[in-house]
């Protein structure tokens, strides 16, 4: 799968929405957040927008378990 923007540690989305939605109209946009309050927030703030997909999940080197 082809992405037009991979944010890791999206955050809430704030500082970013300007790019994330400019990038939403050309392609697909992938959110990736570990935090859940933080996840929740961006999943409201995005609702509804097909081209968005967002992933509660770490990004690390190495596999195993991490707790957020």
């Amino acid at each position: 799968m082809q992405f037009e923007l991979v944010v890791i540690g999206a955050n809430n989305g704030t500082k970013t929405e300007k790019l994330i939605t400019t990038s939403a109209r050309k392609g697909r946009v992938l959110l990736i957040e570990p935090v859940p309050f933080l996840y929740a927030q961006l999943t409201k703030k995005f609702e509804g927008v097909d081209s968005i997909a967002i992933m509660n999940r770490c990004v690390t080197p190495s596999d195993g378990v991490v707790d957020c």
